[in-house]
């Protein structure tokens, strides 16, 4: 087996995201998010589709299916405490899917297309929420940013997504929210 410079990216890709989405998941280890992200055939899709445009529209309808996929494939191998327990969360699971995504395709900008990289969402966490400004939110805003990101399902994601998405302003590239994202 010949191992590449890309193998090795998309290796430490797949294990930045599981180590940043597993904090405090029962069964949610290393090895579940690889196995069900491996058998989903992600990837590929990545390869074949983001190198055209993409809006930030397409991007959420692609991503919502992306994490549902990913959702049913780990609960599917998960022990039951960790089905029980919601380690599997929608929010866990987009966190995994954007730590890839901004570790295998943004901050080395390989071959993707600008209009793929500038709408990926960004890793969400509770430093990011906490940081963002407040002052032109409304009261149900300020409560999305204030729940715990791991226990986001679909529509609470994407209310957050949302807000980030006003707060980063048009026309700049998604990944700039994170200016407001510190790492300790």
């Amino acid at each position: 087996m010949t191992y590449s410079a890309s193998m090795h990216a998309r290796n430490f890709a797949l294990w930045a995201a599981a180590r940043a989405a597993q904090r405090g998941a029962t069964g949610a280890t290393t090895r579940a998010f690889a196995a069900g992200f491996e058998g989903a055939g992600l990837e590929t899709e990545f390869a074949a589709t983001a190198t055209a445009p993409w809006s930030a529209g397409k991007f959420d309808e692609a991503h919502e299916r992306w994490c549902s996929d990913l959702v049913a494939r780990f609960q599917a191998t998960a022990s039951r405490e960790a089905v029980e327990k919601r380690s599997f969360s929608h929010g866990r699971v987009a966190k995994f899917l954007n730590v890839f995504l901004k570790a295998a395709y943004i901050i080395p900008n390989r071959t993707m297309h600008r209009g793929f990289i500038d709408v990926v969402h960004p890793p969400i966490d509770r430093r990011l929420l906490a940081a963002i400004p407040r002052s032109n939110l409304s009261k149900s805003e300020k409560k999305v940013l204030k729940e715990n990101w791991t226990k986001y399902e679909r529509d609470g994601y994407f209310a957050a997504i949302a807000i980030l998405r006003k707060v980063n302003g048009d026309g700049e590239p998604f990944w700039k929210i994170e200016r407001y994202w510190t790492p300790a």
